[in-house]
């Protein structure tokens, strides 16, 4: 829901505010596994959905800082290009795992994110915290060059991660067999997706094969 909200954020809240609503949503982030290990609850709805959290806030990110970098659009583009390839091998029977090449993606646009944002919200911020220690300087000041050289990086990304994956797709739908599948109500999909009983022995079943009924 933070994730949705941030594109309103941006605009309609103070600076310190936003930084505050940013450092909380990037928090449970981190947190959700903590503490789904510490009390060993977990699910595989539960791991659907904390990748679809990050995903959701980059995007929220990404269209939140359109109006001030419109090159962002091609960046946003290649993302939900990607979200629809995975969308479509999860629903191929595919088990779609990360990768590194899709964290060094991730990595990459993060960089270009926070670059972009500090442009926005003051550029010379990296100098004044160097100025803490009675040190002047200029040259980490984020110009909107330096934004898109950022951008330029993570759109390369992007491109690799999306090749890579669609070889893995291409590969995967040579070689498996087409069967027509009977998907259970959403009711029960929930259910067995939320189900911590489950977990263990639907963790490596590709998604296809649990929401289907056998």
């Amino acid at each position: 829901f933070g994730a949705v909200l941030l594109p309103i954020a941006f605009k309609m809240v103070s600076v310190p505010l936003l930084i505050s609503i940013l450092a909380v949503l990037f928090l449970t982030d981190f947190l959700d596994g903590k503490l789904s290990r510490f009390w060993k609850v977990r699910t595989v709805g539960g791991s659907l959905l904390d990748p679809l959290g990050d995903k959701m806030l980059a995007i929220s990110c990404m269209i939140a800082l359109l109006f001030d970098h419109s090159f962002l659009w091609a960046l946003l583009f290649l993302e939900m290009l990607i979200i629809g390839l995975n969308l479509y091998r999860t629903l191929s029977g595919e088990v779609v795992r990360v990768s590194f090449i899709g964290k060094t993606k991730t990595w990459l646009l993060s960089i270009a994110l926070i670059m972009g944002a500090i442009n926005v919200f003051n550029p010379h911020i990296l100098n004044d915290l160097v100025g803490i220690f009675g040190i002047k300087i200029e040259v980490l000041t984020i110009t909107s060059e330096i934004v898109f050289s950022g951008v330029m990086c993570a759109i390369g990304s992007e491109v690799v991660t999306f090749v890579a994956y669609l070889k893995e797709s291409l590969e995967y739908n040579k070689n498996r067999k087409t069967q027509k599948k009977k998907f259970r109500s959403l009711k029960d999909i929930i259910k067995v997706l939320f189900d911590e009983e489950r977990y263990f022995e639907d963790k490596d079943k590709p998604l296809i094969e649990i929401i289907s009924v056998k």
